[in-house]
C-alpha cells in the first residue's frame, strides 16, 4: 500500500533533480548541475558560493536513489535522469582516476585522495549491475588495480565482478 504523503515527498525530491544549475545561471537552491560539456551532475553538497563540488560518490548515490524511485514509481522522467547520470559517469569517471594511486574524491577541490577508495570500486560494480554496461565493470577493475595495497584490502567481495571484459 502506497503512502500518499511519502509519494509526494519522494516525487518532490526526484523532481528537484530536473531543475539543474548551469554555469551561467544558478538558482538559490539546487542539487543538479549541467557542466561545460552539457553533462548532468547530481551534487552531494553545493558550495556556499553556488559552485558544484562534483563528488564522485555523491553523484553515483543519487543515480542509485533515482533508480530505486523508478523501480517503485515507474515514471519515465526518472529513467531520463538515470540515463543522464550514467552518461555523466561514462564520460567523467576517468577524471577521478590517478593511475597507480587512490582516486580523487571531488573534481572541484584540490585533488585529495578519496577517504574510502573501496567505495569507488563498489559503486562502479553497482553501476555495472544497474546498467549492464561493461564499461563500469572495467572501471571497477581499473580502480581496484590503482588502489592496490594502498587500499588495505584484497577486494575479495568484488571478485566475481572484477574480471575485465571486452
Amino acid at each position: 500500500m502506497k503512502d500518499s504523503r511519502l509519494d509526494r515527498i519522494t516525487e518532490g525530491l526526484a523532481r528537484a533533480y530536473t531543475k539543474p544549475s548551469h554555469l551561467d545561471k544558478r538558482p538559490d537552491k539546487w542539487i543538479s548541475y549541467i557542466d561545460e560539456n552539457s553533462l548532468l551532475w547530481f551534487d552531494e553538497y553545493p558550495l556556499e558560493n553556488g559552485d558544484p563540488t562534483l563528488v564522485l560518490n555523491g553523484h553515483i548515490f543519487a543515480v542509485e536513489c533515482l533508480h530505486q524511485a523508478w523501480k517503485f514509481y515507474r515514471d519515465e522522467y526518472l529513467l531520463d535522469l538515470i540515463q543522464a547520470g550514467l552518461t555523466t559517469m561514462r564520460y567523467s569517471v576517468q577524471r577521478f582516476r590517478r593511475s597507480g594511486k587512490v582516486n580523487i574524491y571531488s573534481l572541484n577541490n584540490t585533488p585529495k585522495s578519496d577517504y574510502l577508495p573501496r567505495r569507488t570500486v563498489r559503486q562502479q560494480c553497482e553501476l555495472f549491475v544497474l546498467s549492464g554496461d561493461v564499461f563500469f565493470k572495467n572501471m571497477a577493475s581499473t580502480f581496484y588495480r590503482d588502489i592496490g595495497p594502498n587500499g588495505g584490502w584484497d577486494g575479495s567481495e568484488f571478485a566475481p565482478l572484477l574480471k575485465v571484459t571486452n
